[in-house]
């Protein structure tokens, strides 16, 4: 099947050149100035790698610009040869950026070619993992870049994603500092703007890209850019201003050696010339390009050029060969386009004014329809097919009677094809090229001024160590108040230190008063209460009274061992005679005296601790302690105090218990209280249940 299509394409050619022979080989004849400006590139990168001792680094990228170099000069064979060596040598050494470098310029070529897309989007995908895995901004940018350009290619699904990709890679490009690149992402925001039908947003987009690029000096980049500025005003019907940036273009591609440039640029003036009506210097150019665009294999984009040989044929009436070359610009895209639901709207629109010219009405219908049901269908608003398919269908049911739908349609046509031009567009056209101008003479102005200030440097040079002395004075001077301060500020603290040791010596006073009333007063009444409790006569009771009078009993027991609690933990003796690990290992073995559970201590402190601290962290312990042997029926316990992560401070508390029911957790007493001293010293309260069995408190104490 591809044999023969080849076979028709070299047919095609050869009958191209019977009746433009002489204007082909002048042609070429200009064009053999580019390619020897090509070739001193390439022969001076083979002779690179011919080099000896080479690093790896230098060698893959070496290979990489070497393909770069072959690529643009029209032979994509021997460009995916130099890419593909430098991918495999560069995954062999472990350079990941020459392994995204040639997978992304690998991208690029696909880009033209379209055999391959679901490769290319391994391709960019791979570079994205790299990017992560290496943290590489600049192969981030770039990936994302590629797949937007590629989503813009007719695969219309895909359009909604294609303005997120752009920003996402806009944003890294201008986060690393690169304006060629932003400005080609503008570039690209413009070009699909303008496949839309938005041309005053996409010539706003294109020179925005233009100043970008324009300030770093790169030619490479304005290689693209100002090509499809002149398309964005072809659009709009500026013929002067088109010609004036295609004129700008060849020349840039001149300079760079760049044959595929030379091409587009051949191809937009035949388009131009064409809109103009000159369809003889029209077809000159879209020759050219075809010879260009032939020669470097870009069967794609070749497409396009025949499918506007066959729109030009067809204006002049020459409907055989505006169909033959038609047919071969439709057949030849499908045959290099693996994706099945692209479509081709050049030839789809060809067809049908091709078939509306020759009367052949259900014909012109069915193109017509088949395009407008593609647009609406993929939600793509190309507002130059809508406008074309609309007239077409309206003049077809004019002819055929239909009335009432060539009304309709005719209604459509006048509403897209007045989107694509007004004087409010070309308004705000202007308005974007005076900005352009504008920022052009700041700029100029800016150098101008940097000129100046160069030429008055020296004069300068003694007024800026004037001023040089006079800041370092006010420096010192600033620096002298500054001790100052942090001086008065010092005393500031000493005595806000003084004044919280006064209140917390206080606060300790009145704890031991209200600890010495417990205990002096209240304790003594609770055992005067218990006394006469056991006193009384038992015999005298109802069993009733009896059972009661236990419970009585018992409460007052508790009593008086909760106000004994109250009035240690106001008063801590033993906080009072040791510092807080030698609390705990008399509190550890008063509880093993006295309970059936067995507790051990682990204390691992590096320096003393606050007093207020150590009496909280006192306090919650043995709180714990006491809800231990009082709840939790447990053979074993355990009490760590062990600095922790990040300089914490922690307390645990485990025992081997029944466990805390979860309603506990939260409605306690005594772990409210634990909650409230928790959150006066800042810390975390953790309650888990520990495994296989118990319960397990963790205090987390910040740094202090």
């Amino acid at each position: 099947m591809k044999r023969a299509l080849y076979r028709s394409i070299f047919c095609g050619y050869i009958y191209w050149l019977s009746h433009w022979r002489m204007k082909a080989v002048i042609y070429l004849l200009l064009l053999l100035p580019v390619l020897c400006m090509a070739q001193p590139n390439i022969d001076s990168l083979q002779q690179q790698l011919r080099r000896k001792s080479l690093p790896d680094s230098t060698y893959i990228n070496t290979l990489n610009e070497l393909g770069t170099a072959y690529w643009k000069a029209g032979n994509d064979s021997l460009a995916m040869l130099q890419h593909r060596r430098a991918l495999a040598m560069a995954r062999q050494k472990d350079y990941y950026l020459g392994e995204a470098k040639a997978r992304l310029q690998l991208v690029r070529m696909e880009m033209e070619r379209l055999e391959d897309v679901d490769g290319a989007h391994r391709q960019i995908d791979t570079a994205l993992q790299l990017a992560r895995q290496h943290q590489n901004d600049w192969i981030a940018a770039m990936a994302y870049f590629r797949k937007a350009q590629l989503y813009t290619l007719g695969f219309y699904e895909h359009y909604d994603t294609v303005p997120p990709l752009f920003e996402k890679a806009r944003q890294l490009f201008v986060k690393i500092g690169d304006k060629a690149m932003e400005g080609s992402v503008y570039v690209e925001l413009g070009t699909f703007a303008a496949g839309k039908g938005q041309y005053a947003k996409a010539i706003d987009y294109m020179l925005k890209g233009k100043a970008l690029q324009e300030s770093t000096g790169d030619l490479k980049a304005l290689r693209a850019t100002v090509p499809n500025l002149g398309v964005m005003y072809l659009n709009l019907k500026m013929y002067d201003k088109a010609l004036a940036a295609f004129d700008e273009a060849g020349g840039i591609a001149t300079r760079l050696a760049d044959q595929r440039v030379l091409a587009f640029v051949d191809y937009q003036k035949g388009f131009l010339y064409k809109e103009k009506g000159q369809y003889t210097e029209a077809m000159r150019y879209y020759q050219q390009a075809a010879s260009l665009y032939e020669e470097t294999g870009a069967m794609q984009i070749l497409t396009n050029v025949y499918a506007r040989m066959a729109q030009l044929h067809q204006l002049q009436h020459r409907w055989p060969e505006a169909l033959r070359l038609n047919r071969l610009a439709d057949s030849l895209y499908f045959s290099a386009i693996s994706i099945e639901e692209s479509f081709f709207h050049y030839t789809n629109t060809n067809y049908a004014r091709i078939y509306l010219d020759l009367q052949r009405y259900d014909s012109a219908i069915y193109f017509a329809k088949m395009g407008l049901d593609t647009l609406i269908n993929t939600n793509v608003v190309l507002a130059e097919e809508m406008a074309v398919y609309n007239e077409v269908l309206a003049r077809a049911y004019e002819a055929t009677g239909a009335y009432k739908q060539a009304l309709v349609h005719f209604k459509d046509y006048k509403r897209w094809s007045d989107t694509l031009l007004n004087d409010e567009t070309k308004q705000q056209v202007l308005v974007a090229g005076i900005s352009y101008d504008f920022d052009k003479m700041q700029q100029a102005s800016e150098l101008q001024v940097k000129t100046l200030q160069a030429s008055k440097a020296r004069q300068s040079r003694n007024l800026l160590l004037v001023v040089l002395l006079a800041v370092l004075a006010v420096a010192g001077l600033l620096l002298w108040n500054y001790w100052q301060l942090r001086k008065k500020n010092r005393a500031l603290q000493a005595k806000q230190a003084e004044i919280e040791k006064a209140l917390y010596t206080g606060q300790k006073i009145e704890r031991k008063r209200l600890a010495g009333e417990l205990h002096d007063h209240l304790n003594t009444q609770l055992a005067a209460v218990r006394w006469y409790l056991e006193a009384m006569d038992m015999q005298a009771m109802t069993p009733q009274n009896q059972q009661l009078h236990q419970r009585v009993l018992g409460a007052t027991a508790d009593l008086y061992r909760d106000m004994r609690m109250i009035s240690h933990v106001l008063t801590p003796a033993a906080l009072e005679e040791d510092n807080l690990p030698g609390a705990l290992e008399k509190l550890v073995q008063r509880m093993n005296e006295s309970q059936p559970t067995r507790f051990a201590l682990t204390v691992q402190l590096q320096q003393p601790l606050p007093e207020r601290i150590a009496r909280e962290l006192y306090a919650m312990a043995l709180e714990l302690t006491s809800n231990i042997a009082r709840h939790a029926a447990a053979t074993q316990a355990w009490i760590v105090l062990q600095p922790g992560a990040h300089g914490a401070l922690v307390l645990s508390v485990a025992d081997d218990g029944i466990g805390m029911p979860a309603s506990d957790a939260h409605q306690g007493i005594g772990l409210q209280n634990i909650r409230q001293r928790v959150a006066d010293i800042g810390a975390c309260l953790t309650i888990a249940p520990r495994v296989p069995q118990g319960t397990h408190v963790s205090i987390a104490l910040p740094p202090f």
